[in-house]
C-alpha cells in the first residue's frame, strides 16, 4: 500500500482490504484517519499478543508521527531502538540498560558486527567507552588537585634535588608561584604522589604531575 508513494509493508499474516490506500503519510492521534484495515489488524495483534516478544512493521520511506513514540521493554529485558542501513547491518542502537539503569547510545563498525563507541548516561554521571565525563555538577567529582594526571607548579621541600621523573610524596611539596621579586613563594600541601617534570633543587619551584 503506498503512503505518499512510499511502500508500507504489513507483517506476515496481516490482511489488507483490497483497494485500500492510505492517502497521507502523517499519523496522528485520530485513529479514524488510518485506513480501517490497518487499524483492525493493529488492534487484533494487540489483543492476541500473548506470547509475542516483538512486533515488526517495515517502512520503506519516511513516516511522521504526531504523537509520542514509545518503546517498552519486555519483562526482564531492555528497551531498544536499532539503527540499520539499507542492507540490514547494525549501525547504531539507543537502549535502556535495565541492569545498570543507564541509557546507552552505541555506534557500530561499518560491517555492523561490533560496537565501536558507546556513551552511557545515568542520573549522576556520563561516560564514553568507560571514560567518565567530568563536569562541575558531577556528584562524584574530585577537587582539581585530587585528580590523577593533573599538573601543578610546586615547591620542592624534600631536602634533596629532584630530577625529571623522580617521584615524591605530596607532603614534601607545596603549592608555589614566583613572586614579583623573583622568589619562590608557597602555601598548602598537595595530596597524593607526584612526579617531577624538570630539575628541582631544594626550595625551587617546578612543574609536577600527580601519579597516584
Amino acid at each position: 500500500m503506498p503512503i505518499n508513494n512510499n511502500v508500507f509493508s504489513l507483517p506476515s499474516g496481516w490482511q489488507a482490504v483490497t483497494g485500500t490506500v492510505i492517502q497521507s503519510g502523517r499519523y496522528n492521534d485520530a485513529l479514524s484517519d488510518i485506513a480501517a484495515a490497518i487499524n483492525t489488524n493493529l488492534l487484533s495483534a494487540k489483543e492476541n499478543a500473548d506470547g509475542l516478544s516483538s512486533l515488526t512493521a517495515m517502512f520503506d520511506g519516511a513516516a511522521l508521527f504526531d504523537m509520542p513514540v514509545v518503546v517498552k521493554a519486555a519483562t526482564g529485558g531492555n528497551a531498544n531502538v536499532w539503527l540499520k542501513d539499507e542492507t540490514e547491518k547494525n549501525q547504531g542502537v539507543v537502549y535502556w540498560d535495565r541492569n545498570l539503569d543507564q541509557v546507552v547510545i552505541a555506534a557500530y563498525s561499518a560491517d555492523g558486527s561490533t560496537q565501536d563507541g558507546q556513551v552511557r548516561i545515568s542520573t549522576t554521571e556520563a561516560s564514553w567507552n568507560g571514560h567518565e565525563f567530568w563536569h562541575e555538577n558531577n556528584a562524584a567529582i574530585q577537587t582539581i588537585q585530587g585528580v590523577k594526571g593533573r599538573k601543578a607548579f610546586l615547591k620542592n621541600n624534600s631536602g634533596g634535588t629532584l630530577v625529571y621523573g623522580a617521584e615524591v610524596d605530596g607532603s614534601q611539596l607545596s603549592y608555589a608561584s614566583i613572586s614579583s621579586a623573583g622568589t619562590v613563594v608557597s602555601s598548602g600541601v598537595p595530596p597524593g604522589r607526584w612526579a617531577c617534570l624538570g630539575w628541582a633543587p631544594v626550595g625551587s619551584g617546578c612543574e609536577y604531575v600527580r601519579v597516584s
